[in-house]
């Protein structure tokens, strides 16, 4: 996942950190989990708390830390005859007035994040998945799966350097891909123990759980994680939220991190 701030390359120095200290224990606390690479680095030592502030987020540490391998979808395969990912790369959705990301963010609504067929098809798959767990054709944990599937599939063919801050003013190659619905990838299969995931604050958070282990990797530097992904908040919440400006931000009222504040900073740095 094209995320700043990822630590995949970092998984080997924090586990040694963990060896060279005899570091033991049973429980690891990730409260910025970001793509969540960490807990699912660790999955099969410890049992994980993970936690991250956008819903986009918790949603692919949910995919990664809640299943051993890509689910069966058995009720799904049983009444459609193939898997989710078949079904919707074949199927053919037409927009309408409830699609809101074709609406607000593909040409059709004056905008060049997406091109409006795969806009269109973001927007069909979305929610369509909604209907399928209202309908008891999918439970909790494959919805979660199919929402990380996408918020991952969509990274691939959005017009933007990587965040959602801005979109590209000529089309990149990337966009005219026709957006394929590819299962999120899952490290240490079959590895896992009971974990738990979060979308709080964590300030509010640490004082409700305990564990062993805590990782603490927060925002640090001036970009705010909720405008830099406001698009795929708004692809995996899909709560037809107000939104301003050419980039179609996200208006609810939301704490801004100190993490992201200079000033709120104890050490002042020049």
């Amino acid at each position: 996942m094209r995320f700043l701030g990822n630590k995949t390359r970092m998984l080997d120095n924090i586990n040694s950190v963990i060896v060279q200290n005899n570091i033991g224990g049973d429980v690891f606390c990730d409260l910025f989990s970001g793509s969540g690479c960490v807990g699912e680095f660790f999955k099969n030592r410890f049992s994980i708390i993970a936690n991250d502030y956008l819903y986009c987020l918790s949603v692919i540490s949910r995919a990664k830390l809640e299943n051993k391998s890509t689910p069966k979808f058995l009720k799904f395969t049983k009444q459609f005859g193939v898997d989710p990912f078949k079904y919707f790369n074949d199927k053919q959705f037409q927009a309408n007035a409830q699609y809101f990301i074709t609406n607000n963010y593909s040409p059709k609504g004056n905008s060049q994040f997406f091109t409006e067929e795969n806009a269109t098809r973001i927007d069909g798959i979305r929610i369509e998945i909604d209907e399928l767990y209202k309908n008891l054709i999918i439970d909790d944990r494959e919805r979660s799966f199919l929402l990380a599937s996408l918020v991952e599939s969509v990274m691939g063919v959005s017009n933007t350097t990587g965040t959602y801050e801005a979109y590209l003013k000529n089309w990149d190659k990337r966009a005219f891909k026709k957006l394929e619905l590819t299962p999120i990838e899952i490290g240490n299969v079959n590895a896992i123990k009971t974990n738990t995931v979060y979308n709080k604050d964590s300030n509010e958070l640490i004082r409700t759980i305990k564990g062993d282990i805590l990782y603490i990797d927060p925002p640090y530097t001036i970009t705010d994680y909720s405008s830099a992904y406001h698009l795929l908040e708004s692809i995996a919440k899909y709560d037809y939220p107000r939104i301003s400006g050419i980039t179609g931000r996200r208006q609810e009222l939301k704490k801004k991190s100190k993490y992201n504040r200079k000033e709120n900073s104890p050490i002042q740095y020049r």
